[in-house]
């Protein structure tokens, strides 16, 4: 009993350390799926002999163990233990299911707006990279040629009345984020999947942040202001880009990308670094530069919808005719509402289904296992009664053990529940959910409302219960 005990507790602290050292949320698919098998047997091992040995502990303890309702409470769930251990731990185990599953369908199809607009927070999106000219001439900046082609476009495009903005930033992924020093790698050598991406980073210039945030600021060659995701950085701190030396001014509280640019791929990074400069070229060369395009439409959505493919098709012509190159994408945010919920409501049926019949399997057990014991222990409290033990103490006695026999799995479940929060979030990332505070509230609500469930079929069973003892 004590060796299962043991390793119960050790598995079951390998499974939550799992759970809460995860970083990535592409990491965290995998990662989960090992944690739970390491808690499902975890569970399985505490209560078939953890908690039987803790219930020995308590009859080794004269002081608390020779009391009327404590000796025939302890004595007989030590007895119910051995035969129903398994019993528990599959109510438990359903428990946790029912709670994971509402949480992750319920989060993904009522956070879907939130996930739209990260990946697309105005209606029509274009995005542009590795721009360069055609035919190598140097007449027009980038920038000028990115600003024409989208004027062009949006004089023939049929969108109603539009407004729109272009913002201009550089961006590159992290090989190396360690004692103050960020190190770069190409997005080609990161397909070779040579190693692991540590994070990502965006450089913006302080007329594009003064463009998003309507806030005019002042800094100096060298200096920036920082905001980021999973990063803890404080003003005055000095850090190296590529050996490029910059000091972080301040750090702003907000991330100011939010509603103005899409954000997906930090949401998928153990860590993300925004940074605001002076002078950009000073730290990312002309190679990482990435032009968006936000357009805006008085479209309804419907009109929106039907649109999309010819404004997709002229955009994709009209780049074709420019006389620069580039990588070319482009969203539109009606579609993309279309498409998530057509996939979200899906999901939330499935796992709506999933959680009813985890529910159900769990309520049966609890039934079962309630009704049948209660006929076992008729005969033993028939015979305490016999030798001496009042109706009162045989209630006090009957309401200890049903109690910590029912909410024993309860209680376990919201652990197992608490622990796998963290990681089930960076799941749910994937699948749109970006709303942590949301997914919070989610969360309790659940719990709180599946515990007002295992509270009636607690009544319910317990009067049952009752009733055959008193017979």
């Amino acid at each position: 009993m004590v060796v299962q005990t043991i390793l119960g507790l050790i598995l079951l602290g390998s499974g939550y350390y799992l759970a809460q050292s995860v970083q990535s949320p592409v990491n965290a698919i995998v990662t989960f799926f090992v944690a739970v098998i390491l808690v499902i047997v975890a569970t399985y091992l505490l209560f078939n002999a953890g908690i039987i040995t803790f219930l020995h502990f308590l009859k080794g303890r004269p002081s608390y163990y020779y009391k009327p309702t404590n000796f025939i409470s302890v004595s007989n769930l030590i007895f119910r233990m051995r035969k129903n251990a398994m019993g528990l731990a599959t109510i438990t185990i359903l428990s946790t299911m029912v709670l994971v599953t509402l949480v992750g369908g319920i989060n993904i199809f009522t956070g879907g707006y939130d996930y739209v607009s990260q990946q697309n927070p105005s209606d029509f999106r274009i995005e542009l990279s590795n721009v360069s000219p055609k035919d190598g001439s140097q007449n027009l900046s980038n920038a000028e040629r990115v600003q024409n082609c989208k004027d062009g476009l949006l004089e023939k495009a049929n969108l109603g009345k539009v407004t729109s903005d272009t913002y201009i930033y550089r961006m590159k992924f992290l090989k190396s984020i360690q004692d103050e020093q960020l190190e770069t790698v190409d997005q080609e050598i990161i397909s070779g999947n040579s190693f692991e991406v540590q994070g990502l980073m965006y450089i913006f210039s302080v007329q594009d942040y003064q463009k998003m945030t309507g806030k005019t600021i002042e800094l100096l060659d060298g200096q920036a202001l920082f905001f980021g995701n999973n990063v803890s950085l404080k003003s005055g701190q000095a850090l190296s880009i590529d050996g490029q030396k910059v000091t972080i001014k301040d750090v702003l509280s907000e991330n100011f990308l939010t509603g103005k640019l899409s954000s997906f791929a930090s949401m998928v990074t153990p860590q993300t670094y925004y940074f605001v400069v002076p002078d950009v070229a000073a730290y990312l060369d002309s190679s990482t530069e990435q032009y968006y395009i936000a357009i805006d439409s008085d479209l309804s959505d419907e009109e929106q919808i039907s649109r999309q493919g010819d404004f997709s098709d002229l955009a994709r012509k009209g780049l074709d005719a420019t006389d620069f190159n580039s990588a070319f994408s482009y969203s539109a945010r009606s579609e993309m509402i279309k498409g998530f919920f057509a996939l979200a409501g899906s999901l939330f049926f499935i796992g709506m289904f999933l959680s009813l019949a985890f529910l159900i399997a769990a309520i049966l057990v609890i039934y079962y296992k309630q009704i049948s014991e209660a006929y076992e222990d008729r005969d033993r409290f028939v015979i305490l009664q016999k030798v001496g033990l009042d109706k009162s103490q045989t209630k006090r006695s009957i309401s200890k053990q049903v109690l910590t026999v029912f909410f024993l799995p309860i209680g376990m479940a919201v652990l197992h529940l608490a622990f796998a929060y963290k990681m089930l979030y960076k799941i749910l990332i994937l699948l749109g959910v970006t709303n942590e505070a949301y997914m919070l509230q989610v969360t309790v609500l659940t719990v709180l409302g599946y515990v007002g469930i295992y509270l009636l079929v607690y009544m319910i069973t317990s009067k049952s219960y009752h009733r055959i003892i008193e017979q």
